[in-house]
């Protein structure tokens, strides 16, 4: 791998201040995509499609579908991030949350196993095991983890609920 040695430049290159003065990375769903997620939600759990199933035909999001190309373009060629706001999470169980995500999800690209256990999900909370063990992960110990991607070309994080503590 060759090591640039010119500055980076171009929309990928920000500071987290510079983000915190702005919103523009910040997408509000609408009332008509929000509808449409639920609508799509009854129809995978009517169809009986298991979550990790669901692909982008199986969770139509017509009012999404406008704001798609602009989302990989951010993601892609923009500041590589971007936030979703407006599902109100206190409607969801946690299995429908997860399916949620996985639905809106499969509209952004397609979904590939990140670590040796070839999950394609999983959750981030404290399960009371050790940081530092080879069997477990970072993201299930109340440790604290250091700056890091994971390596993969987007990943998707989805806040069911606040952390009590922390979480900076």
């Amino acid at each position: 791998m060759e090591i640039p040695r010119e500055p980076i430049r171009g929309a990928c290159v920000w500071t987290g201040a510079q983000m915190a003065r702005t919103g523009e990375w910040i997408v509000h769903l609408s009332s008509a995509v929000l509808a449409d997620i639920d609508a799509a939600l009854a129809r995978v759990r009517a169809r009986g499609i298991a979550t990790l199933d669901i692909r982008c035909g199986d969770f139509p999001l017509p009012a999404f579908e406008p704001l798609v190309a602009g989302i990989q373009r951010e993601l892609e060629d923009g500041r590589g991030f971007c936030m979703l706001r407006g599902i109100a999470m206190e409607r969801y169980s946690v299995d429908d949350a997860e399916t949620v995500c996985w639905g809106i999800c499969s509209h952004l690209g397609d979904a590939v196993s990140q670590n040796a256990r070839g999950e394609l999900l999983a959750h981030v909370r404290d399960m009371g095991l050790t940081f530092g063990d080879p069997q477990v992960r970072g993201y299930e110990t109340r440790s604290w983890l250091f700056f890091h991607n994971d390596n993969g070309d987007v990943v998707g994080l989805f806040c069911v609920r606040p952390a009590k503590s922390g979480g900076v």
